[in-house]
């Protein structure tokens, strides 16, 4: 009895000749080789705390006839972390009924992948839009409430709010600046800048000194109001009459004296 194979089509079929007549008595698979085409890849991706990258695999050649054999594909980074020329591992497997027949395509790696940070979301402020006049720009704000946050990464948020003007005036245009704080913040990208166009600085008030005089009181008042003084009234003019002087006495003659002698 002599035994031997014949190999045909990926096929390996043993085969026994006897006195009887040739006998097939058992066949092995041996893997046929595919290629495929060209995947198509992403090579740019946000940061989601993975390493994994979009792949959709190329078309699948070298299946016979209609055999049962379908390709996947998955792709990951070298690592999760953001950056530039990272590397980027493909690897392609098969399913199907008939997918031990053949060998899978190889796999493939590319530099030049690249994760960015993640641009975060915010909720609308609590902002101050009304302020009176201090000389500076500022104005009063409170931060949202961040999402797309990974898990429980340490990520806050603070904010800054600035008037275009110190200016006193209406209708003033107020930008709110987002700043990223945390342990993980390089992996995010801070919101982007929030704007109103109501904005009002208001005149400081000015408080005045009046001083009010009657004929019973004096009374000093501060307002925080312009306070009119009554206009100034101006004293009567006083004439005064002319002093008479009484004519000087006239002292009569003693006549006595000279009677007597007379005599």
């Amino acid at each position: 009895m002599n035994k031997f194979k014949i190999i045909a089509l990926g096929i390996v079929v043993l085969v026994v000749l006897t006195t009887a007549g040739v006998f097939a008595v058992g066949k092995y698979n041996t893997p046929r080789t595919t290629t495929i085409s060209e995947p198509t890849l992403s090579l740019i991706k946000a940061y989601d705390g993975t390493t994994k990258a979009k792949v959709t695999p190329g078309t699948l050649s070298g299946v016979n006839g209609s055999d049962d054999v379908k390709v996947t594909a998955s792709a990951n980074y070298d690592t999760a972390a953001i950056g530039k020329s990272k590397t980027i591992t493909l690897v392609y497997t098969l399913a199907g009924t008939d997918a031990e027949k053949y060998e899978t395509p190889a796999n493939f790696t590319i530099s030049t992948g690249q994760i960015k940070a993640a641009p975060l979301i915010i909720s609308e402020p609590k902002l101050t839009v009304l302020k009176v006049s201090d000389g500076t720009a500022s104005a009063t704000v409170t931060p949202g409430t961040l999402t797309g946050i990974v898990g429980s990464e340490n990520v806050t948020v603070t904010a800054t709010a600035v008037y275009d003007t110190a200016d006193v005036g209406k209708d003033k245009t107020i930008t709110v600046i987002y700043i990223l704080n945390g342990t993980n913040a390089a992996n995010y990208e801070a919101p982007m800048p929030y704007t109103v166009s109501n904005g009002e600085i208001t005149a400081v008030p000015v408080a005045t000194n009046s001083s009010v005089t009657n004929n019973n009181t004096n009374m000093t008042t501060s307002t925080t109001s312009t306070v009119t003084n009554p206009p100034a009234t101006t004293a009567p003019t006083i004439t005064t009459a002319p002093v008479v002087s009484n004519p000087p006495v006239t002292t009569k003659p003693d006549t006595t004296t000279s009677a007597t002698a007379a005599k």
